[in-house]
């Protein structure tokens, strides 16, 4: 794939996650792009980490597996959606 991501094992930084599950849109503030936002669609790593915290104690995955938390952005057209 592009950017070396994947999708599916090994479980490790390039992995794309299969849930995307946070989203949010914010406006890309141009006056000259009135319609233009930017998208944030965010995924955790459903705890596949080396390095994480858990309940509070420090937490491995037993696999081995360690998938990063990842954002994607992409800036889109949403024409009128400021005057709806």
């Amino acid at each position: 794939g592009r950017f070396g991501l994947h999708n599916g094992k090994p479980n490790d930084k390039d992995n794309l996650s299969e849930k995307w599950e946070a989203m949010s849109l914010v406006s890309v503030l141009d006056p000259k792009l009135p319609d233009d936002y930017f998208l944030f669609v965010a995924n955790d790593n459903d705890f596949l980490t080396q390095d994480g915290f858990q309940v509070g104690a420090p937490y491995k995955a037993e696999d081995g597996a360690d998938v990063d938390t990842m954002f994607l952005v992409y800036q889109v057209t949403l024409p009128n959606l400021a005057t709806n």
